[in-house]
């Protein structure tokens, strides 16, 4: 006990709880005239691999020492969601049917039809016209924008026009390389009056959805010419 030595009658091994931790200890028998306390916890116990002994000013604990222990997550492997599976003979009877029902409707390059759904209309708050020179191209970007203009003339997107309005053009490369012909409108914009209409709220579409489960997008192959114009608005454009 301390630096001294002394010779213990009997041992017994009990399970004692410390600050809610049960360690089995074996507990030495000493003659009473030796001891000023019930019980002395050794150093043997404090030090157990599994338990951490914390001591601060005014208090003493033991606590599960959990810096070496894994932790087990529980992982749920979500059910694969199939989206590309093979369809039955009917199936595929129906489709081909849609797709040849369709079929003038699936094209690549410029879209020679417009959609009627509605119409592009131009209001202005000035009555000068405006107009700007072109802007400069280089000999490979002149010989494109005439390839892209006798498109557009040929599938009549587009008509040749002596109005005093005309606003400068330029090419753009698209993400896969190719060139894109765009109107520098920015000078018309600034004439236009606005639409101050509210556009529609994304969240109250989404509610509006309710529990359908299938859903798909349709798009304008080349919607900033599949939309008409009102008649007294094509002279701007």
């Amino acid at each position: 006990l301390g630096s001294q030595e002394l010779e213990s009658t009997s041992y017994v091994t009990l399970p004692i709880e410390f600050d809610g931790i049960t360690l089995e200890v074996d507990l030495f028998v000493v003659a009473s005239e030796f001891m000023n306390t019930p019980v002395i916890v050794g150093t043997d116990v404090l030090n157990r691999e599994g338990v951490r002994y914390v001591r601060t000013r005014d208090s003493q604990l033991l606590t599960r020492d959990t810096s070496g222990t894994d932790r087990v997550m529980n992982i749920r492997a979500d059910t694969p969601i199939l989206v590309n599976t093979p369809l039955v003979d009917d199936e595929l009877q129906r489709l081909m049917a849609i797709i040849n029902e369709f079929a003038p409707h699936f094209i690549s390059g410029t879209a020679a039809s417009t959609v009627n759904t509605g119409s592009m209309s131009i209001k202005l708050n000035s009555d000068v016209p405006v107009n700007y020179r072109p802007y400069r191209l280089s000999h490979a970007e002149t010989l494109r924008v005439r390839e892209i203009i006798k498109d557009l003339l040929d599938k009549g997107v587009i008509q040749e026009s002596e109005s005093d309005y005309a606003s400068p053009i330029l090419l753009v490369k698209k993400k896969d390389g190719s060139d894109r012909m765009c109107v520098d409108f920015r000078k018309l914009n600034d004439i236009t009056v606005k639409d101050r209409f509210p556009l529609p709220r994304i969240d109250d579409h989404i509610d509006r959805l309710g529990r359908n489960k299938y859903f798909t997008s349709l798009d304008m192959a080349t919607g900033f010419h599949q939309i008409p114009m009102e008649k007294d608005s094509v002279p701007l454009t």
